[in-house]
């Protein structure tokens, strides 16, 4: 089973508790929609519906356009169908967001994606070919965990000189704002069993892990110094669609005009 095998597989049987207990993702969705452009009878594509946090918002403020809703987790997309209001144009689909091209419309209006790019391979690289999938004028909106999320966590393993398998987001382009919530949990252990009960819990796939000692050894240093608090940092962007000339010069090729 390969990485993303793992992580549709990590999500997907847990779809009932993220829907109930992924609080923080809910409002991280919430803020996202605060970004929502006015648009009708538009096409748009959402990517990484998880359980239905921010389709639910799509929904509301685009009842006159037309809504492709993915995720990579069959189950997710099954529960999201299953469990969000009426739409009268709206189209489910099992997609991988890294793999999009076969079987999709060529351009969207606006295409969406909510703490998820953080589970691709290639977020950066990811959003550039999401961009061409943009129609003119057209929008890419995400949100996603910043580099620095868990500082607490990275500072404990830093502290111990143990190997950190938090998975790390390079900057991204088109950063517009940005979160902080300081989570308080009765200890750092109820921490990572939210996290596994979420389906959340998949390392970085060249991690070592921590042996048993050392990931005791870990939580007592967190319960100590950082009475169980974790800070989520969240990164909030836009990109716009790209003319051909653009994406050259992205790519390196930049256009020079004859004298």
């Amino acid at each position: 089973m390969n990485r993303k095998q793992k992580i549709s597989q990590s999500f997907g049987r847990r779809a009932v508790y993220y829907s109930q207990e992924a609080t923080l993702q809910k409002t991280v969705a919430k803020n996202l929609a605060n970004f929502l452009p006015a648009l009708h009878q538009a096409d748009i594509l959402e990517i990484g519906c998880g359980t239905g946090f921010l389709t639910t918002r799509l929904i509301k403020s685009y009842p006159d356009c037309h809504l492709l809703v993915s995720d990579l987790s069959e189950n997710m997309v099954s529960f999201t169908k299953e469990n969000s209001p009426h739409h009268p144009s709206i189209d489910f689909k099992i997609l991988d967001g890294e793999k999009l091209g076969k079987g999709l419309p060529n351009q969207f209006d606006l295409i969406i994606t909510s703490m998820t790019l953080q589970w691709f391979t290639a977020p950066g690289e990811t959003l550039k070919k999401l961009q061409h999938f943009l129609k003119p004028g057209g929008i890419l909106l995400y949100s996603t965990l910043a580099p620095d999320c868990f500082p607490e966590w990275r500072q404990t393993l830093k502290d111990l000189s143990y190997p950190c398998g938090l998975i790390t987001v390079d900057p991204l382009p088109g950063e517009i704002s940005h979160d902080t919530f300081c989570v308080s949990h009765k200890s750092a252990l109820e921490f990572f069993r939210q996290l596994k009960n979420l389906g959340t819990s998949t390392p970085d796939p060249i991690y070592n892990s921590l042996t048993p000692g050392q990931f005791r050894k870990a939580l007592e240093h967190i319960n100590q110094h950082y009475n169980a608090q974790m800070s989520w940092h969240i990164t909030y962007g836009q990109l716009p669609f790209l003319t051909q000339a653009e994406s050259l010069e992205q790519a390196g090729f930049p256009l020079t005009t004859a004298s």
